[in-house]
């Protein structure tokens, strides 16, 4: 089978072209053309035997084969877009005394409402009405909506009710005491402690209350803070009696740059700097993964940190802090890891390649310390023999923070012996 560029094809390159636009012709053979005319044109050509519709060349009278009239359906199912018409003559023509037969297929139009319609919308056959929705916003931020904490209860009291207060004093949860018991002592009865205590429930949990916990208590009201950097309020209003409700205590946030030299060790650097315990904590916490804060760091180092930090806006107090930079000079070499949050779930800490800062262990769990016992065969400082040391001793003074190595479960606390403070971590 051959093509030509016209579009017309042949069974056999011997059989010869027959031209579909010159009308009824005498042949040997007949031919069929379809044109379909529409963005696209195919000219369909082929010679057919009259009884099996098997391509071949006749010399001998051929008649008309139903099986042709079969394909010609077919053919006419094809569509190309929204219409169908048949441009060309459809011509047979027979050898012999038989003489030419033309006959002339009439275009057929499909007009739109023929064609296959679209699936219902299967709301649209529900019995009721359609309404409009609107999109759900996002979820509102709660400083939004809750109220903002006061410096005094007697502020809170006389913005809620309107009533004054005469005195306000400051309670503190002692050791084996819970709510009721510290409201006795602020002066409430015991049906005012109960009815308030009802209405606290349901916003703060009263059995994890910290020991030394602050309550601040007026004859109408008092409030304690949460660790969440909420405050809880119960006050007692002259006509609804006891309410409570949750407060946010407003918070400013700053960024703050911190770089320093180090003389002696980089918690004395960083503490005449200024920086927070916790923005430190966290910068030894990282850097100590690659550096040995008690062997490679030198006088004349430097470190730089970059953090936020959040400050009660009533008190002043550093509420929190949040590391986002940690670089560190380390002869002549600079080190430096980026803050990255992996969708809120947990914190990375990676250099400008995007290499991770984390290993299986930090190399110096403490930082500015000397080590005062390597792992190794030594003489025991009490027995005088010599005996296995399983272990690494650091010195450092007094109040210099200690890190855990990495992660584990905490498997003993407390005072054990010649040890003093001791923690057990299982990695």
């Amino acid at each position: 089978m051959r093509g030509d560029a016209a579009g017309s094809w042949n069974w056999k390159r011997r059989n010869p072209r027959i031209d579909s636009n010159a009308g009824p012709q005498i042949s040997d053979s007949y031919e069929i053309s379809l044109r379909t005319i529409d963005d696209w044109r195919y000219f369909l050509k082929y010679v057919a035997h009259s009884a099996t519709g098997l391509p071949c060349r006749s010399d001998k009278l051929n008649a008309w084969n139903s099986r042709m009239i079969r394909s010609l359906a077919r053919m006419a199912k094809v569509t190309s877009r929204s219409a169908l018409r048949f441009a060309t003559a459809l011509t047979v023509c027979f050898v012999g005394p038989v003489a030419a037969i033309a006959a002339t297929m009439e275009p057929i139009r499909i007009d739109g409402t023929a064609l296959p319609q679209p699936k219902p919308d299967f709301v649209s056959l529900m019995p009721g009405e359609l309404v409009e929705m609107t999109v759900p916003l996002t979820r509102p931020d709660l400083s939004s909506i809750l109220p903002k904490s006061t410096a005094t209860v007697t502020e809170m009291v006389l913005a809620q009710t309107g009533q004054q207060s005469t005195r306000e004093d400051v309670y503190k949860l002692q050791s084996g005491e819970g709510l009721a018991t510290l409201l006795a002592r602020a002066g409430f009865t015991r049906a005012d402690a109960s009815a308030a205590i009802n209405e606290v429930i349901g916003r703060a949990s009263l059995r994890a209350l910290p020991v030394g916990l602050e309550v601040r208590a007026t004859e109408h009201g008092f409030a304690f803070s949460t660790k969440n950097g909420r405050e809880i309020y119960a006050i007692r209003d002259a006509e609804e009696g006891w309410m409570a409700f949750t407060a946010i205590r407003p918070v400013e946030r700053y960024v703050a740059y911190a770089q320093g030299i180090i003389d002696d060790s980089i918690y004395r650097a960083a503490s005449a700097s200024d920086i927070p315990d916790g923005a430190l904590a966290e910068y030894i916490r990282v850097m100590g993964f690659s550096v040995d804060f008690q062997r490679e760091v030198r006088s004349g180092d430097a470190f730089e940190l970059l953090y936020e930090q959040a400050v009660d806006s009533i008190t002043g107090d550093l509420v929190d802090t949040k590391l986002h930079y940690a670089g560190l000079m380390l002869s002549g070499k600079q080190l430096g890891y980026y803050r990255f949050d992996h969708d809120g779930t947990r914190v990375g800490w990676y250099d400008r390649d995007g290499q991770s800062a984390a290993r299986t262990l930090i190399r110096t769990p403490i930082s500015g310390a000397r080590l005062s016992s390597s792992f190794g065969m030594r003489r025991h400082p009490i027995s005088g023999y010599n005996k296995m040391h399983k272990g690494v001793d650091f010195a450092a003074p007094s109040g210099t923070p200690i890190i855990a190595a990495g992660s584990g479960v905490i498997t003993k606390s407390g005072w054990l012996g010649a040890y003093g403070r001791y923690v057990s971590i299982r990695h």
